[in-house]
């Protein structure tokens, strides 16, 4: 049987939704199969489901996906039309240094338009 990351990185996101989400009632701390439960659901465009997987790394706190999560939240509220949360959500990217900065300031000004 392949591993919830196998079917992820295949691009099966169906498939790998349901495993991480097998993964995350095991393991409840388990951040990075949030992560990917988030993504995978990201990927299948059911992204009220995404949002809640982001919203539980968000709320644990700093971890090594919090900033991921922050990005990707922001890109499922734009894609459900929630400009307004979303730009919050990236401003708090731009202000300070991570991987997704240099992205949510061109975003913002993208959004600005």
């Amino acid at each position: 049987q392949s591993s919830a990351y196998d079917e992820y990185f295949a691009g099966n996101f169906k498939t790998a939704a349901s495993r991480f989400n097998e993964e995350v009632k095991k393991d409840p701390n388990d951040m990075e199969a949030y992560y990917y439960l988030g993504l995978s659901n990201f990927n299948s465009n059911k992204f009220n489901k995404a949002i809640d997987a982001f919203d539980i790394i968000i709320n644990n706190g700093d971890n090594l996906y919090t900033d991921g999560a922050i990005w990707y939240k922001s890109q499922a509220l734009l894609k459900k039309g929630k400009t307004t949360e979303a730009t919050t959500l990236l401003k708090e990217l731009s202000s300070r240094e991570n991987s997704y900065q240099e992205g949510a300031e061109k975003m913002l000004l993208d959004l600005d338009e």
